[in-house]
């Protein structure tokens, strides 16, 4: 075996390693919707992946679900806050999120200005927990993002004729 072959059934190896864990987390999130820490462990394993583009569906009521387990308005505020921390450390494509792009002019607004989101946005305990794991989890230091301001496009105006 060649140094490349060796490399290539690390990488085989590791990236099914990952690939299970993801499953199982994924399945623990779908069981446990209201653990915030699962979102994390799932990012974790993105970024150890390597991952450029996280494809993420939004949270969408479906016909299995019960009234009970909506997620109120804030939760919905602090999820799409903390995935735009997330977004600044990987690329997250959100779908089914359109109201996210409101998050991210209304963000980048505040971090032009320095302000703190907590207070001018009055983000919740989710957003909290989920910022504070997040900073736990993620490898900040490999990272060129987090290292530099990203300057994000608003949303392009369309003209109807």
């Amino acid at each position: 075996m060649t140094v490349m072959d060796d490399l290539l059934s690390e990488f085989l190896t590791e990236t099914n390693e990952s690939l299970s864990v993801l499953d199982v987390e994924l399945v623990h999130l779908e069981q446990n919707p209201n653990n915030p820490g699962l979102i994390n462990n799932i990012f974790r394993l993105v970024q150890q992946m390597g991952v450029m583009t996280w494809s993420v569906f939004f949270l969408v009521p479906t016909g299995r679900g019960k009234v009970e387990d909506e997620v109120t308005p804030q939760e919905y505020e602090d999820v799409m806050n903390w995935r735009y921390d997330a977004s600044k450390v990987i690329s997250i494509k959100t779908t089914e999120g359109h109201h996210y792009k409101r998050i991210v002019i209304q963000r980048t607004i505040l971090d032009q200005i320095w302000a703190d989101p907590v207070k001018v946005m009055g983000l919740g305990q989710t957003y909290l927990t989920l910022r504070h794991r997040f900073l736990e989890v993620a490898d900040l230091d490999k990272v060129r993002y987090a290292r530099e301001v990203r300057t994000r496009r608003p949303p392009s105006r369309t003209r109807f004729l």
